[in-house]
């Protein structure tokens, strides 16, 4: 088997955390008169990292509220509705199976470490994974810093791993630690954007598993 190890990533990938987050970036535009996202298409259209600058590019304007305001609004909203989300539907079983074959699994996540860590907790996940690594605040800067740090810090080889992401920053971040990368569609972005960038792009979590264990 090719891949040793897989990294993966929390929102979208992981988390069924699609719906809760537009409805809670459009509750922000409401309250501010400005126009919501109109459907999925148009919210997978802006989306993107760094958050901030999906902020700007949406229309927020940081000289009457500073982007960390704006960031810790969204957290709340996002929160409250939390305990509604569920893992992405067949992934545990994914993460079951890739135990059992004795692949070593990690997430690696801009979303903040305590945050991280209570759903973690919340859907006993512990088991499956070698390291969580969040992000140190809400603001989800991005995850090639912590990556490389963690990859020094652990001695880790990363020539037999596999990212699996939803986003184009998944991509750069497996790019940037020298990982082979798996981007999905069904999170927060459309499979135009990510098979532009040329990787292989799989629609659900049994084609992942069908990927990694095709790999010789």
């Amino acid at each position: 088997m090719k891949y040793k190890r897989v990294i993966w990533d929390w929102n979208g990938t992981l988390l069924d955390d699609f719906d809760i987050s537009i409805d809670a970036i459009n509750e922000m535009f409401e309250e501010r008169g400005m126009p919501k996202f109109k459907d999925k298409e148009d919210y997978l259209k802006h989306f993107c990292f760094p958050i901030e600058k999906y902020y700007k590019n949406v229309g927020f304007d940081f000289s009457k509220e500073p982007y960390p305001v704006l960031a810790h609004e969204f957290i709340d909203k996002y929160n409250q509705k939390l305990v509604s989300c569920g893992l992405v539907k067949g992934i545990r079983e994914v993460l079951e199976a890739f135990k059992d074959a004795g692949i070593k699994q990690m997430i690696l996540s801009a979303c903040e470490q305590n945050m991280l860590d209570k759903d973690i907790c919340r859907f006993g996940l512990g088991k499956y994974f070698d390291a969580v690594l969040g992000g140190g605040d809400i603001y989800a800067k991005g995850k090639v810093e912590r990556a490389l740090e963690w990859i020094s810090d652990s001695k880790t080889d990363i020539s037999d791993t596999l990212f699996v992401g939803d986003t184009l920053h998944d991509y750069d971040t497996a790019k940037a630690i020298g990982a082979d990368v798996l981007l999905v569609t069904y999170g927060h972005s459309d499979r135009t954007r990510l098979s532009a960038t040329g990787q292989t792009v799989v629609d659900t979590p049994e084609e992942i598993k069908d990927f990694v264990f095709s790999e010789k």
